[in-house]
């Protein structure tokens, strides 16, 4: 304890005294309290004071954080969009792939089923004729 520093039964003593030289009456027990409570009173304000500060010295770094939290949501909702859309585009893309290589495999059949057809021709014509049936070849320079 300082030296000249009351406790706080000290100043209630005082007050009391003080209060029954002044009579002052009901408000006395009240007076009483406020006194004793004002230390304390003085550190909760001082405490919400502070407070009240340091919200209003942060608080244009929370505005700029929350609207780059704003920003990032908007961006991270474009990009799922974009893979929606992607996915969409891939459900569809073998059908477009498959129909293609349907029209490659018919081609080649028709192109198989001709070279039999030439085959058997000149297999027949070689049985007729006895002669080695030759299958037409391009010309040079020409495929």
């Amino acid at each position: 304890m300082i030296a000249g520093a009351l406790t706080t039964d000290q100043l209630a003593e005082l007050l009391a005294q003080y209060l029954a030289q002044h009579q002052i009456g009901p408000w006395s027990a009240t007076l009483q309290h406020m006194v004793l409570w004002s230390p304390g009173l003085l550190i909760l304000l001082g405490i919400f004071y502070l407070v009240r500060q340091l919200i209003k010295f942060l608080e244009p770094f929370l505005a700029a954080f929350i609207a780059a939290q704003q920003a990032q949501a908007a961006g991270s909702q474009q990009t799922a969009t974009a893979i929606g859309r992607l996915d969409e585009s891939l459900v569809h893309m073998p059908q477009r792939h498959d129909l293609k290589f349907d029209e490659i495999l018919i081609g080649q059949q028709m192109i198989l089923s001709q070279l039999d057809k030439i085959d058997n021709q000149c297999r027949q014509r070689s049985r007729t004729t006895n002669d080695p049936c030759e299958i037409p070849r391009a010309k040079e320079g020409r495929p």
